[in-house]
């Protein structure tokens, strides 16, 4: 039996489902973990319970029952070659980035600015939503 969950986007509701779904549905494993705020984490690696996901903060690097697609290390300046070589191999002269509202995009793009303006023909600027109010 499969239980899904949706934390909304709430940090605090991450760490409830987790509990939740350990302690009143007991299950086994917890899979398919994409969310900004990973709050569950602390829970779930200190219960033992086999966690699978996305890294999108360095919160899966804790325990060893924590698995993160692709490695549970998020370095924001790794990617930062990868930006300028880009920019070169396209010959660009003005590139415009945009994040979205949780600080991981928002570190990630400014890493992608830092690296387009290092380069002596492309400038970049980075965008950021307003924060949404919730109603």
């Amino acid at each position: 039996m499969a239980h899904a969950l949706d934390d909304g986007g709430s940090p605090t509701q991450n760490a409830d489902l987790a509990r939740t779904l350990v302690q009143q549905d007991h299950v086994f494993a917890v899979v398919g973990v994409a969310t900004a705020f990973f709050s569950g984490a602390p829970y779930l690696a200190s219960s033992g319970t086999p966690t699978f996901g996305f890294a999108t903060e360095n919160d899966w690097t804790p325990a060893p029952n924590l698995f993160a697609a692709y490695g549970s290390i998020v370095s924001y300046t790794s990617s930062l070659g990868q930006f300028a070589f880009l920019a070169h191999q396209l010959h660009t002269t003005s590139v415009g980035v945009l994040a979205y509202n949780v600080p991981q995009s928002a570190e990630e793009c400014q890493t992608a600015v830092n690296s387009f303006n290092a380069t002596a023909s492309t400038s970049a600027t980075r965008t950021s939503p307003s924060p949404t109010s919730a109603t």
